[in-house]
């Protein structure tokens, strides 16, 4: 009566625990994957911005030299934030709305291929991210003594 145990009863436990094991695995891959997803989305964020900022600090010389309202040196611009962006493991797309003889605004789009589990599941997805920057205003007479 007492002390008896009968072993076909606990077949069902193993199968349970491994579902139950696989689906904790699971849900931990895709939380740490989602975790990474915004890692790399804040990272586009930052290196977009700081290459749009770069870029506008290129200001062409010849419109500083007449007086002018500054506009980008377009070569030196680009060059600058696609340095800029490259050097971060990103992709760089610069665009001077380009119906602008003297642009003053420079966009830079970033975009980073990302793998979803080590690329377990497919290719992954794209990570992109866009920042504008209005040229610089060189020489200013703002705080000259």
């Amino acid at each position: 009566m007492y002390g008896r145990c009968e072993r076909g009863d606990d077949r069902g436990d193993a199968v349970w625990m491994l579902v139950v094991l696989a689906s904790l695995i699971a849900v931990i891959g895709l939380v740490s994957e989602a975790g990474q997803i915004l890692s790399v989305k804040r990272e586009a964020e930052r290196v977009s911005f700081e290459a749009a900022r770069a870029g506008a600090v290129e200001v062409s010389l010849n419109s500083l030299y007449r007086g002018d309202e500054p506009y980008l040196d377009r070569d030196a611009a680009e060059a600058e934030a696609s340095s800029w962006v490259s050097s971060r493991g990103f992709t760089p797309t610069i665009d001077f709305h380009e119906g602008d003889p003297n642009p003053r605004v420079i966009e830079v789009t970033v975009t980073k291929q990302h793998t979803f589990l080590w690329g377990i599941f497919g290719t992954g997805a794209t990570i992109e991210a866009s920042s504008r920057a209005v040229a610089a205003d060189g020489a200013s007479a703002a705080g000259a003594g």
